[in-house]
């Protein structure tokens, strides 16, 4: 048996087309400081550096598209790119795993390869059938150790089918939370109205959670392995987390961050420190190096709900200032965001962009007088928001 497995054909059809295109771009990228005169003469250099860092670059992408395969043999698998062949012996395969766009064919030993496959190879299925019938399957072979670990936890139950039973119903559990994360989410981006109540309801996952991890003792994780037997809250903690910062800043102008960050980065820390309390993923080293991801989350629900808490229903003394628009402008990207340039006011010293609603943006033209409203904050961080 020999099978050959190469990129499929319509990308390799479209990066034919692209990549000459690219090459163009990246050549007239080094050439322009020579065509314009630059505002440094630093870009003499630069320029003409990174053009061929990308043009490299592109050379290696093209002959690892001419040359790039993998190769199934009855005693060996190869895999050739552009500058390199892999070779692992089939009597030394421990098994195959897939991650995100790759399939990985691991080595029984150390000194051996490993062999990443992308998944945009030709006939994936066939592949993933074929690596089946030939190696062991280590995500299943994982999902099973750590499905009879669990029917082996005694908190479950005593029988084994009272245990499997319990399972089913932390899982059920776990799927609902995710799935109101989701929803939630959605409530908070698209439509969130009552504003408070979709707010208090994201603000009140994170600490379910910690409930729930706690209350089944090591049985839950919080750790994104859609893979792994144990059940599974990731996406609720990580979705209302996102959406309660994303809210924060589409709906209020903090005027200093100063005493915010302070906050936000105690907050973060406490959190973290329950988390860790509750999850004790501090016995193990490697579950502990992930759980870091987590702070990027936690400090983003520290950022969304201090905000809010120091925002909403904010009953501080209102400073009215007056002042005028000088530009607008938009910034587009996957969303549009709409600023408007406003001339110094009480205690912005200098003129300033501040983002705006869509809404307001439209009915405003530059040199229209605007009102701005200024609030001390109830933990102290000023804000403030912009009215016509």
């Amino acid at each position: 048996m020999n099978n050959e497995f190469r990129i499929a054909k319509g990308w390799r059809i479209f990066l034919y087309i692209v990549m000459p295109l690219m090459a163009v771009g990246f050549i007239y990228l080094g050439i322009l400081p020579f065509l314009e005169p630059p505002s440094s003469q630093n870009e003499y250099f630069i320029w003409p550096l990174v053009s061929i860092c990308l043009c490299a670059f592109l050379v290696w992408g093209f002959l690892d598209l001419q040359r790039g395969k993998l190769v199934l043999d009855d005693d060996r698998i190869i895999q050739v790119s552009a500058f390199r062949t892999k070779e692992l012996p089939v009597s030394l395969v421990k098994g195959f795993s897939e991650e995100d766009k790759y399939v990985i064919i691991h080595p029984a030993e150390e000194g051996f390869p490993k062999i990443k496959v992308s998944t945009y190879v030709e006939r994936m299925e066939e592949l993933k059938e074929t690596l089946a019938l030939r190696f062991p399957n280590l995500d299943q072979e994982q999902y099973e150790a750590e499905e009879q670990e669990l029917l082996e936890t005694e908190t479950l139950g005593d029988t084994e089918g009272e245990r499997m039973l319990q399972l089913e119903k932390v899982r059920k559990l776990t799927r609902t939370m995710n799935g109101l994360a989701w929803a939630c989410g959605l409530w908070l981006i698209f439509y969130p109205q009552p504003y408070e109540v979709a707010i208090y309801t994201a603000m009140a996952f994170i600490p379910v959670v910690l409930y729930i991890v706690h209350r089944y003792k090591g049985l839950v994780k919080i750790d994104e392995n859609p893979k792994s037997a144990y059940p599974n809250l990731a996406s609720a903690i990580l979705l209302p987390s996102i959406v309660l910062m994303l809210r924060a800043l589409l709906d209020y102008s903090i005027f200093q961050y100063g005493r915010l960050w302070l906050l936000v980065g105690i907050g973060t820390l406490i959190l973290f420190g329950i988390t860790l309390a509750v999850t004790r993923v501090y016995k193990d080293e490697k579950q502990l190096a992930k759980s870091l991801l987590l702070l990027i989350f936690l400090g983003c629900f520290s950022y969304g709900t201090l905000v809010q808490f120091n925002c909403m229903n904010d009953q501080s003394v209102t400073q009215v200032y007056r002042t005028n628009v000088l530009e607008k402008r938009t910034s587009s990207g996957k969303s549009t965001t709409y600023y408007l340039k406003l001339e110094r006011w009480g205690p912005q010293t200098e003129a300033d962009e501040v983002a705006v609603s869509k809404e307001l943006y439209n009915r405003v033209e530059e040199g229209q007088l605007m009102e701005i409203y200024f609030k001390k904050g109830r933990i102290d961080v000023p804000w403030f928001f912009v009215t016509d």
